[in-house]
């Protein structure tokens, strides 16, 4: 399932949190995700990848940052990845205080 991203940047504004969070995760696999990553995030906490609220290394992005392709290692099912991400999505998106319509909704719904 290709995940609906709706192009908000507010993982991309929130990398120092997201490497955090791998590193305690408990899983193999994203803590060495999230070890290699090979960009350091601005002071601002923020992906210095991140230009005019686009990803300047999109089509080479880490897979940190490749939705597809980190399920895939996870072995997570697709509904279960969908909820888990746009739970995460949605909160990155009102803690900012943006608009309700960049929110991820499910396209089964």
């Amino acid at each position: 399932m290709k995940f609906p991203c709706t192009g908000c940047g507010q993982c991309c504004r929130q990398l120092g949190e997201i490497l955090e969070a791998a590193a305690t995760s408990g899983s193999d696999a994203f803590i060495l995700l999230g070890q290699s990553f090979p960009y350091t995030p601005d002071p601002d906490g923020s992906c210095p990848m991140l230009v005019d609220n686009q990803c300047a290394v999109y089509e080479q992005r880490p897979i940190l940052c490749n939705l597809e392709r980190l399920q895939h290692i996870m072995e997570v099912p697709d509904e279960v990845w969908f909820q888990l991400n746009a739970a995460s999505c949605n909160r990155l998106i009102r803690d900012a205080g943006l608009p309700e319509e960049l929110l991820v909704l499910n396209p089964q719904d």
